[in-house]
């Protein structure tokens, strides 16, 4: 399954890369369905991500949102997503949940001694409020 899975998210990063990200998106979460199905939490938070990636692309904060929340729920050490959900968050305007997320990240990055990733969610963490910089 895991090279099916492979060959999913491949096509459909194609389709991104050629600007086609509607379709690109939809293959996204069929492909996520599949692996919700197969129970591979690998395949469910690197499709989630990808998902969140694409919406980004186009603009659908909700949806960004949604799939970075399941990402972290798949993954919940990986301080990347969390800066992720954090961005997310503060663009649909949830501020005390962005800077949670951020916060968050900032913490799991510093004990993974990910200074870059920390000081960068540091950054983003002092922005809040403060949109422009964003």
């Amino acid at each position: 399954m895991p090279s099916r899975h492979r060959e999913r998210l491949n096509a459909a990063l194609q389709l991104a890369a050629q600007g086609q990200l509607d379709q690109a998106l939809s293959d996204l979460v069929a492909a996520l369905s599949i692996a919700e199905a197969s129970g591979d939490p690998q395949w469910i938070s690197l499709f989630s991500r990808n998902i969140g990636i694409v919406a980004e692309q186009l603009g659908r904060w909700p949806d960004v949102v949604r799939y970075y929340r399941l990402a972290c729920e798949i993954d919940p050490t990986d301080p990347h997503i969390h800066v992720a959900l954090g961005q997310a968050l503060t663009a649909i305007g949830q501020v005390d949940q962005a800077r949670r997320a951020l916060q968050h990240s900032i913490d799991l990055a510093r004990a993974r001694r990910e200074d870059a990733l920390a000081d960068r969610a540091e950054v983003l963490l002092s922005r809040i409020g403060d949109t422009s910089g964003l």
